[in-house]
């Protein structure tokens, strides 16, 4: 393989691998010719297939069929180089398929998918442009699918109950006293918490929120400098106004992503 080093996988790894390549052949293998066309330097390329990811590097194949050699007027020409008339009774055939493959190395590792994608996206991207084709931007959209630090909203009836308590709470902290007209007011004080109680965990509930908004911040910080490609800003904007309004139900999951994005990339 050129002299790159191709890691051995365990068959967890190689069947992640597998998911992604057959993900890209399907999805994208326009993208996938016109790279083999530009970089390959093979415009009559008619099918193109990656066989093979390592860890910072990937081999795509591709086939095409060759064309007739021509001497300086057009005419065919046989293997000792004299002319020959064509045979109007010899059934013309096309020439076999030829195969041929090339691995493209990136400067960084390729450990995840959504750096796969990115770095087979900018490839084709330059060979579209290049070829003064229209740009095919499918493999970005699943690059964007596959951050492992992307925005993922909770169990919706996770989102309802928390909501609901928190208003509930600062609506009871936040009433004058009670009338024997308001049933809500009178049902909370006498048999589950006093006003006074209810101000008290409403602001111990902001500040445990706004320092979980905090944390959830800070992790994205930390993603978005060591792992740029699992994260953008407007995941980050999304978990730190989830975290403030939904607290542990978004940091927990941010927590578990980082961490995972994390050994991931720190996996040699």
């Amino acid at each position: 393989m050129s002299g790159l080093k191709n890691r051995k996988r365990s068959a967890a790894a190689s069947e992640g691998v597998s998911l992604v390549i057959n993900d890209i052949n399907t999805k994208f293998s326009r993208g996938l010719i016109y790279i083999a066309k530009h970089f390959g330097n093979c415009p009559n390329v008619e099918q193109a297939k990656i066989t093979d990811i390592y860890d910072s590097s990937f081999t795509l194949e591709w086939s095409y069929q060759p064309q007739p050699a021509e001497d300086e007027a057009g005419e065919a020409t046989t293997e000792i180089g004299s002319t020959q008339e064509p045979n109007p009774e010899v059934e013309k055939t096309s020439p076999e398929m030829v195969t041929e493959d090339m691995t493209f190395a990136s400067r960084t590792p390729l450990r995840t998918s959504t750096e796969i994608y990115s770095y087979i996206s900018q490839l084709a991207e330059e060979s579209q442009l290049s070829l003064g084709a229209s740009v095919d931007n499918s493999l970005n959209s699943l690059s964007r699918d596959a951050r492992m630090v992307a925005f993922r909203m909770p169990p919706i009836t996770n989102v309802v109950l928390t909501l609901f308590g928190l208003g509930l709470n600062y609506y009871i902290a936040t009433n004058p006293v009670y009338s024997e007209n308001n049933y809500v007011l009178s049902f909370f004080n006498t048999y589950i918490i006093g006003q006074k109680t209810a101000w008290f965990i409403h602001k111990i509930a902001v500040a445990v929120h706004v320092s979980e908004a905090v944390v959830a911040y800070l992790l994205c910080k930390f993603s978005k400098t060591f792992f740029p490609a699992e994260i953008n800003d407007q995941d980050t904007i999304k978990w730190v106004l989830g975290t403030l309004f939904l607290g542990i139900n978004c940091l927990i999951p941010l927590s578990k992503r980082v961490f995972r994005a994390f050994k991931a990339h720190a996996t040699q």
